[in-house]
């Protein structure tokens, strides 16, 4: 028995929503892209062993004139079929993995299809040959790595770093993928877009207060051929708004009172009156309690003071870095557009100390005018603004082999 290794299988590192190879479609994972249009070129067909050039593979051994493998690509994501082709030849050949068959075929037909084998699995191919009159004459075995498709529906989400080889790579129409700033570095044979949209991050996404902005990180897609039309938006994060120094003062931390005011006092009068007239009249002494002194007026309170100042914004991460690669992107228009984001704002200046209290009028009595309160403080002015903090800067961008179009 001989074993012949076939196929380019997919080791990856793939951390996203779900364990899904199909991302973003919580309900349909499956969905299955539109069928392809009549030019959509073959996914790729890796390499074979090919039957030798003899003029005849009669009676000849598999190992002299073997069969040859092909995995072939269905229209719809992770699908693939097994094609085995060779020379006409007397008895049967019988395809099976393991103990399983999965077909036995006339060695005169030349061909057989396997449908359906498990994308990314990795299978063991035993042909036998066997002749009516001799029964199994030769054997032979081919380890075989099923293709793995990247497929995206509606939108997904990163929670890591996207890295690894696939067969082909789909984005649906209404596919979106959100990087949130994680590496990227995808190889493929195809890319299959239907007008998807890859962004690092949302328009207005902006870091928690304190924090700067994350940047838009690298993202590497390399296929060798493609078809449709996919978007790239690269910006970072916004940085965080910026705090304010130190703590704002409490309702209760408000500038000193007003004193009161002075209370009033009173004084006695000695007053002479007559009965009749000073001439003739009897003379009669009063006496009489008058204000002395009217109380005073509160003194206005103390003006609050300023408020601490607002600390400066956090800085933008960058729009990130993105290289897309093609071999052949005839058929694939590729839109980009990269964004220097605003720097986050400023901190917000602390509210001013409340003015105090005016102060309360003295302590009047029966006999004196009433004083009024002392005027309260001036409340202090806010603290002033943070600046913002620094924009993000422009990441590089290198496209090649794919047409560029207007955003």
């Amino acid at each position: 028995m001989k074993n012949i290794l076939l196929g380019s299988f997919i080791s990856t590192t793939f951390l996203l929503i779900s364990c899904q190879v199909s991302v973003g479609d919580k309900q349909n994972p499956e969905s299955p892209l539109a069928p392809p249009t009549a030019t959509q070129p073959e996914a790729a067909k890796p390499e074979a062993i090919k039957p030798a050039e003899l003029a005849t593979c009669k009676d000849a051994s598999l190992q002299a004139c073997p069969v040859e493998i092909r995995i072939v690509a269905q229209p719809e994501p992770n699908r693939y079929q097994l094609q085995a082709l060779w020379k006409s030849r007397e008895g049967r050949l019988i395809f099976r993995e393991g103990p399983t068959v999965l077909a036995s075929v006339d060695g005169s037909k030349e061909s057989v299809t396997i449908l359906d084998v498990r994308a990314g699995a990795k299978m063991q191919v035993t042909i036998d040959q066997v002749f009516p009159a001799k029964g199994l004459v030769d054997t032979l075995t081919y380890d075989l790595k099923i293709p793995l498709d990247l497929v995206f529906v509606n939108t997904a989400i990163l929670t890591g770093p996207l890295l690894g080889s696939f067969g082909r790579v789909f984005f649906m129409p209404n596919a979106r993928l959100l990087t949130m700033g994680n590496v990227i570095t995808v190889s493929a044979d195809q890319l299959i877009a239907g007008g998807g949209v890859i962004e690092n991050f949302l328009p207005g996404s902006v870091a928690p207060m304190g924090h700067g902005g994350r940047s838009g990180g690298h993202q590497s897609w390399r296929f060798k051929r493609g078809l449709g039309t996919l978007k790239f938006f690269l910006r970072g994060e916004r940085g965080g708004k910026g705090q304010s120094e130190g703590q704002p003062f409490s309702a209760a931390n408000r500038a000193a009172s007003g004193a009161n005011g002075q209370p009033a006092t009173t004084k006695v009068e000695i007053r002479v009156g007559y009965l009749f007239s000073p001439q003739f009249g009897e003379r009669n002494t009063e006496r009489v309690i008058v204000c002395g002194r009217h109380p005073t007026n509160g003194l206005p309170g103390t003006d609050g003071l300023a408020g601490l100042p607002g600390l400066r914004g956090h800085d933008s991460g960058n729009s990130g870095s993105l290289d897309f690669i093609i071999d052949d992107g005839k058929a694939l228009s590729i839109a980009t557009i990269a964004e220097a984001v605003p720097g986050g704002a400023g901190g917000t200046g602390c509210a001013g100390q409340l003015g105090g209290f005016g102060g309360a009028p003295g302590e009047n009595n029966k006999y004196c005018q009433a004083a009024g309160p002392g005027a309260p403080g001036l409340d202090g002015p806010d603290g002033a603004p943070g600046g913002p903090g620094n924009p993000g800067e422009l990441g590089k961008m290198l496209i090649q082999g794919a047409t560029l179009i207007g955003p």
